[in-house]
């Protein structure tokens, strides 16, 4: 059974890199299955054995590209400037990969995509948020804290590349940071500073 889990693990991430790949290099929704199969050296059928369509590949590709920077420490409402900004690494990431995401966004399918990784993304962040409180009663569902997050900031990160980033990744993520303090902070029961 692992010598299996392996096989479509490895086939999995051999069609994400490919897709990946031909999107970075040519920016195009006209990319083919039969171009991404080749690129991955594998076969056609072998594709539609493991994705529906290029969307479903398009959403695990992207899904894979973003997970390591969810899994962060639990969200805190003690952010001090200078401490470790989760957010950063997000921006950062975009930053670097700024020519992926910019294609991505120019695909037709982008609302689709957008949709799928906003709920990714919310069910991470919620568990991130689950465990800050610890069993403890919220004063809000978190689940609309967690959607606000995640949909501010892919809103943000959407804005930031089509206006060609011009704020960098540190000073995006500090004012993200920044404004969704408050958030954080209603949604773990904090008190709220004076203005």
């Amino acid at each position: 059974m692992t010598k299996v889990d392996r096989r479509i693990t490895r086939t999995r991430r051999q069609f994400c890199q490919a897709l990946l790949d031909l999107l970075r290099e040519r920016g195009s929704d006209q990319i083919t299955v039969q171009e991404i199969a080749d690129r991955a050296d594998l076969s056609r059928a072998t594709f539609y054995l493991h994705y529906k369509d290029k969307d479903d590949l398009l959403i695990d590709a992207l899904e894979r590209l973003i997970d390591p920077l969810l899994r962060i420490k639990p969200l805190s409402s003690d952010f001090e400037p200078g401490d470790e900004n989760p957010a950063l690494r997000v921006f950062e990431h975009v930053a670097q990969h700024h020519d992926l995401y910019k294609a991505t966004m120019n695909t037709g399918s982008v609302w689709r995509v957008a949709q799928s990784l906003r709920v990714y993304s919310a069910n991470v962040v919620r568990s991130s948020l689950d465990l800050a409180l610890n069993g403890q009663p919220a004063p809000f569902p978190v689940e609309v804290l967690a959607q606000h997050m995640v949909g501010s900031m892919q809103w943000l990160i959407v804005w930031w590349l089509e206006n060609d980033m011009p704020y960098s990744a540190v000073e995006m993520a500090t004012m993200y940071q920044t404004m969704n303090r408050a958030a954080v902070q209603a949604a773990l029961g904090h008190q709220q500073p004076n203005a």
